[in-house]
């Protein structure tokens, strides 16, 4: 699948391991790369929730129309996965519970 990423940031850190650590930490800014590959290899988003264990799950409330994908722990990527398109937005990365 295609990816686009929200923010010029969000790029970075994918193309630039040293902005993700920066940003994150080491583990997250690899796990992050690791999960952009991942929906990358994709050839259509059907593909998704049968990769590795990565609990791939639409969410509901405020964010309803966005899909999410564990990283480490409580951080999660957030994406927005349109399938006409073949493609997937790269919306955030943030930590589930916000502490």
């Amino acid at each position: 699948m295609e990816i686009r990423f929200r923010s010029a940031l969000l790029r970075r850190c994918y193309e630039k391991h040293a902005v993700g650590t920066r940003r994150w930490n080491q583990e997250i800014a690899r796990a992050y790369i690791r999960r952009v590959n991942l929906l990358a290899a994709c050839s259509s988003s059907g593909d998704i929730p049968r990769l590795p264990p990565i609990r791939f799950h639409e969410l509901k409330g405020e964010m309803q129309g966005k899909c999410a994908l564990d990283l480490i722990g409580r951080w999660r990527l957030i994406v927005m996965v349109d399938e006409v398109k073949g493609e997937v937005c790269i919306e955030e990365v943030s930590n589930h519970y916000g502490d």
